[in-house]
This record gives C-alpha cells, structure tokens and sequence, in this order.
C-alpha cells in the first residue's frame, strides 16, 4: 500500500491497475464503484491524467457537474504539464491524449483548448491508418472500450462546448 519496495515501474502499473479496475466498474455503470478505484490511483499520483479524466466521468454520471468540471479542469492541467502529449512517439498514444484533452476541454466551456487538442486528434487519427491493411482500434477514454479512429472522433464532436459563467473560468 504505502509502495516502499516497489520501483518506478511498479509505481505506474499500480496505478494502472487501480485505473484499468475502475473501467470495468464504469463500463457496468457502477460509477461509485468506479470513483473509488480511481480516486486510489490518484492518492498515489495527484496528476494522473487517466486517472482525473475518468473520475470526472463519474462525478458527471453521479450528478456533481460542478466537481466534475473542476476535475475535468485539473485533467488539462495535468496533460498539459506532462508534456506527455510531445514526448510520446507512439501515434496511438497521442492521439488517446489529444482526445482525452478534448474531451476535458468541453464540460469546461474552454474553446480555445477544446480547438487545439480536437486538431491535433484529427491530425493523428483522419486519414487511412491501416497497416497491412488492418485498421488499428484505439482506446477510448469515453466509453471504455475499443474502437476506432472514426468512431474516436465521433466522441469529440458529438457533446456541445457547455457554457461556463464568466467568473468560473
């Protein structure tokens, strides 16, 4: 529990297990189940970004909007000073953050990060990805589940920018 013995990568597969066990709460709608998995993963890592993107998910589907948008907020936050998004190289993995940025971005009413982050997922994920012509399914951080490039950017577009006051933002 307290992590003493364990090195930096057993530290991140914690919390990825605590994250990958809260999915499979949310998937079966149990977003109370879900919200506290993955608010373990965040007493061990305050920024992780999964992790924040998720709870705020949960604190959506429970009804607090307000502790959802906050928690949506600290996810952009914490994306962003990752730097995660430029250092990656894998192509899928980039995308999955710009998307999940995106979708963060939007219940916070910040368009001009909702812009940058909705181009960089379409420039990662619009044209033809296949290779030996095998399309690639991409993790979505929406629903849990694979699906693909269309079907990813589908989730961007779908939900409106909600409106925030003036002095919330």
């Amino acid at each position: 529990e307290r992590g003493e013995t364990l090195n930096a990568n057993q530290t991140r597969l914690r919390n990825r297990l605590f994250v990958l066990l809260g999915n499979t709460f949310y998937v079966a709608k149990d977003y109370r189940g879900a919200l506290e998995q993955y608010e373990k993963a965040l007493n061990f890592k305050r920024d992780d970004y999964y992790a924040l993107a998720s709870a705020a998910q949960c604190h959506r589907a429970l009804g607090a909007s307000a502790k959802a948008q906050e928690v949506f907020q600290e996810t952009l936050t914490a994306i962003e000073n990752s730097e995660d998004f430029m250092r990656e190289r894998d192509r899928m993995t980039r995308a999955v953050i710009a998307v999940l940025a995106a979708n963060a971005a939007k219940p916070c009413g910040d368009t001009v990060r909702y812009n940058r982050w909705t181009r960089h997922a379409h420039e990662l994920l619009e044209g033809d990805l296949s290779v030996d012509g095998m399309s690639p399914k991409f993790f979505s951080p929406s629903t849990k589940r694979l699906v693909s490039s269309a079907e990813l950017l589908r989730e961007i577009e779908e939900a409106p920018l909600e409106a925030v006051p003036p002095n919330a933002a």
